[in-house]
């Protein structure tokens, strides 16, 4: 049988709890609330999603574009200048402002919109237990050299110095970051606390991490103590006490202790998310329970993780958002 292919998701890129689920039609986006209903109609033209009860949505100008951010109702909780924005996390939210036909620098605002961080870096991350990564790069061949990242505070201050030459977000109070190759993690403080001893790893998830050396992947916990051995020839991040992982060619589901709890036979697994995970046999989505039963059957040719009790699916014809049955709570055909 031929290795089993995950989809390219990760507990890490989890959508936040929300009450407004984004939706499309004749190329305009508007939102609905988890029963269906259609709460924001089809207008706008940014294909985002809401974060801390806002969203950014873009209008275009005769000279570029300008970034305002919606309310949960539909209302605008403000007006920018900016020409890009991220979503809102730990508060902020970054903000790209292209002044000038070489100034194009990210900084932050507030959830009033006010600009708390001034535009001055060539790339940042969102604000994740206090801190975002940052880095400069000249404005002329920024690809010329390499240029190391830190990290600031909701202050703008940096905290942690340009040193690292990848880095991930903080995540349960610590940051994977790169020196000489090797990964390594660090604390809010920039103190290290797990040694650069990997070729790869992931961000913390449950209180482990993913890491991989020799060629192996295993989970170390928040001291650097490796509690399931690296053994793995795959292995994805946990969530809800679960974890997928590749041994002699077969996947599992395994836990924190790195005790089996569920085998797997289908080609395409998801991680669990409120209780399903999602899976593909013969050219097509379901999702499975815990105990591996299958609680809707396969019918999709696209599938999402459950947010909220819903998850965005789609068919041959048509897409949109079904219920933990599996019924389409709204939909639309596609063209």
């Amino acid at each position: 049988m031929k290795s089993i292919l995950l989809l390219l998701c990760t507990v890490t890129v989890l959508i936040d709890a929300q009450s407004r689920f984004l939706i499309e039609e004749n190329s305009q986006f508007g939102y609905i609330d988890s029963a269906g209903t259609i709460i924001i109609a089809p207008q706008y033209i940014a294909r985002s999603h809401f974060s801390e009860g806002k969203v950014k949505q873009i209008r275009n100008t005769w000279l570029d574009n300008d970034v305002f951010f919606l309310n949960p109702d539909g209302t605008t909780a403000f007006e920018t200048h900016y020409n890009e924005a991220g979503a809102f996390s730990g508060g902020l939210a970054k903000v790209l402002d292209v002044s000038w036909v070489l100034w194009r620098y990210w900084g932050f605002i507030d959830a009033n919109g006010k600009e708390v961080i001034a535009p001055e870096y060539s790339d940042a991350g969102d604000f994740h237990n206090g801190r975002a990564w940052v880095v400069k790069r000249p404005i002329l061949f920024p690809g010329a050299d390499v240029h190391l990242f830190g990290f600031i505070n909701t202050a703008g201050k940096l905290v942690i110095n340009y040193q690292y030459e990848q880095v991930n977000d903080f995540s349960e109070g610590l940051a994977g970051v790169t020196r000489n190759g090797f990964r390594g993690f660090i604390d809010t403080a920039g103190a290290v606390v797990i040694d650069f001893n990997y070729e790869r790893a992931s961000s913390f998830s449950e209180g482990l991490v993913r890491v991989k050396k020799h060629g192996l992947w295993g989970y170390v916990d928040r001291t650097g103590v490796i509690v399931i051995p690296i053994e793995y020839e795959e292995a994805r991040d946990f969530s809800e006490g679960a974890a997928l992982v590749k041994k002699n060619g077969t996947w599992s589901f395994i836990d924190s202790t790195g005790a089996e709890i569920l085998p797997i036979g289908y080609k395409e697994v998801q991680f669990f998310s409120e209780g399903l995970a999602s899976f593909w046999v013969d050219g097509k989505y379901g999702y499975i329970d815990r105990t591996g039963a299958v609680k809707i059957t396969p019918q999709f040719t696209s599938i999402q993780p459950f947010v909220n009790g819903i998850a965005a699916v789609e068919t041959k014809n048509e897409q949109g958002y079904v219920d933990r049955s599996g019924a389409f709570i709204w939909k639309r055909s596609k063209k």
